[in-house]
């Protein structure tokens, strides 16, 4: 990660601060960086919604419900492929188990 040479700029995102060195330090290969760029676009979205005064649940509920349970089962079926499991999953190695 480079550094930001001025301190009133340290807000501002740097594109060429996260390289591919980052990526491969952080040993997080492509398709599970992809998982977590649309993710992040996703979590960002729905925030820029909700400070627009737009409530995601209440829209959602809203639907018609071939649509919303279309939305639902997109939700969980994503849980269920994109989730962590198998080898090398270890149900008793939380992140806060050391805590």
């Amino acid at each position: 990660v480079h550094r930001i040479e001025c301190v009133g700029r340290c807000g501002q995102f740097r594109a060429d601060a996260v390289t591919e060195e980052f990526w491969t330090a952080c040993q997080l290969p492509a398709p599970d960086r992809m998982l977590l760029l649309v993710s992040v676009v996703i979590l960002f979205v729905v925030s820029l919604l909700k400070e627009r005064g737009v409530d995601v649940r209440t829209r959602t509920a809203s639907l018609v419900l071939p649509l919303r349970w279309a939305v639902m089962l997109f939700a969980i079926c994503a849980v269920l492929i994109f989730g962590v499991w198998g080898s090398g999953f270890d149900e008793a190695a939380f992140i806060y188990n050391g805590f």
